[in-house]
């Protein structure tokens, strides 16, 4: 097994932290797969639970439905890795801005299309409470 840690972006979502405004998030999660696609598909279950804890909850609504996208994944060593699963990274989140929201939107229509590993299918439902 190999040691990852794994980008993983979220558009259009809703926190107490953005005072339930529309916006977005990046994380981080530090993990042991046997590949870089095994990696992707192995954070699912760790951003369903670190959204949970968090209060973060996605968007339902038609166009600007949430979507969450592996951004970057790297190789790291077995000492980075256990000196981050001793704490949770938590997320850094951001406002989206009204002219924001059709590129976004777009983007997510052209990862369903062409880049469809990129994205982090969740279960339907909000996570947190935030909804």
């Amino acid at each position: 097994m190999v040691s990852y840690q794994v980008m993983v972006e979220g558009v259009f979502i809703r926190s107490p932290v953005l005072d339930k405004r529309l916006g977005g998030f990046q994380t981080t999660f530090f993990l042991r797969a046997n590949n870089a696609s095994n990696a992707a598909h192995r954070v699912r279950e760790l951003l369903v639970a670190r959204m949970s804890r968090h209060d973060v909850s996605d968007e339902e609504n038609g166009v600007l439905k949430s979507y969450f996208w592996v951004h970057d994944i790297w190789e790291v060593t077995e000492e980075r890795l256990l000196q981050a699963k001793l704490k949770d990274a938590g997320f850094t989140f951001f406002f989206i801005r009204w002219y924001e929201k059709p590129f976004l939107a777009l983007r997510r229509v052209y990862f369903d299309k062409f880049r469809p590993w990129l994205l982090v299918p969740l279960p339907s439902g909000n996570f947190g409470s935030t909804s």
